[in-house]
């Protein structure tokens, strides 16, 4: 089986140090783009809908994805970061 390379799956990877230091993958979705922007699908959680998004560019998800995830709570924790497919994309500056 094969998908189009046009699909990519986006991860928000975060940092847990409640019972020792893990990296989990906290929230998950699927881009794809074409000529018009980004078409962003994701489910918040088991009693939502999933949920689709157009955005003008892969950057603008990854800046709704930090926005939404990178909050600091004043912890001793890193910041998420955002994984596409199996490739580092980008962390909160």
């Amino acid at each position: 089986m094969s998908f189009s390379d046009k699909a990519k799956m986006v991860s928000v990877v975060m940092h847990d140090d409640l019972d020792g230091n893990n990296l989990f993958i906290s929230h998950v979705g699927v881009i794809v783009e074409d000529e018009e922007g980004a078409l962003f699908v994701e489910k918040l959680s088991f009693q939502e809908p999933y949920q689709a998004w157009k955005f003008q560019n892969k950057e603008a998800v990854y800046s709704y994805l930090l926005d939404r995830y990178a909050v600091d709570y004043s912890q001793e924790t890193a910041q998420p970061f955002i994984m596409e497919n199996d490739k580092l994309i980008k962390t909160k500056s």
